[in-house]
C-alpha cells in the first residue's frame, strides 16, 4: 500500500503540491502504516480521502482500493462519533449540545407550534344545537 501510494503521488512532480492533504497523510502512513488511519484527525482524513479519490481514477490496484475502503470506513465510523473525537475546548459553548429532557423539548416545540392567534375555544354543546349546525352545513354545501 505504501509503495503504491508513493508511486501515485510521484507520477507527476506537482501531485504532492496539488494534493497536499493526501501527501501529508502519505508521510504519516509511511511512518506508522495502517494505524495512521486512526491517528489522523477526522477533518484531515476527510481531506486526504477527497484528494485520494480525485487523484486515483483506476481502482484496479487491490491495495489502493483496500486503502481507500479502510479510509472511508474509518471516516464514517469516526464522523458518526464526532463528539468523542472533538476536544472539549475546541467547540464554543454556544454550539455545544445541552442536555434537555424530552418533556422540555416537547413543551418548547408545542409552544412554537400553537401561537395565541391559532387557539380555538372548545365547549360542549347539546344535541339539538349539533343537529341544527349539521342542517345548516348540508343546506349550504349540497347542490340543489
Amino acid at each position: 500500500m505504501r509503495d503504491e501510494m508513493r508511486r501515485v503521488l510521484d507520477e507527476d512532480e506537482t501531485h504532492r503540491q496539488v494534493f497536499r492533504h493526501l501527501a501529508r497523510f502519505e508521510r504519516k502512513f509511511a511512518k506508522s502504516g495502517l494505524p495512521a488511519i486512526e491517528q489522523v484527525p477526522v477533518d484531515q482524513l476527510r481531506r486526504a480521502l477527497k484528494d485520494f479519490e480525485a487523484l486515483v481514477r483506476n481502482w484496479s490496484s487491490a491495495s489502493l482500493a483496500d486503502l481507500r475502503s479502510r479510509m472511508a470506513v474509518t471516516l464514517a465510523d469516526r464522523s458518526s462519533a464526532a463528539s468523542v473525537w472533538i476536544a472539549a475546548n475546541s467547540v464554543s459553548s454556544t454550539y455545544r449540545p445541552r442536555p434537555e429532557s424530552m418533556a422540555a423539548r416537547l413543551a418548547r416545540s408545542a409552544g412554537a407550534a400553537f401561537r395565541a392567534s391559532q387557539h380555538a375555544d372548545v365547549a360542549d354543546v347539546g344535541m339539538s344545537r349539533f343537529e341544527a349546525a349539521g342542517g345548516e352545513w348540508h343546506s349550504t354545501s349540497a347542490p340543489a
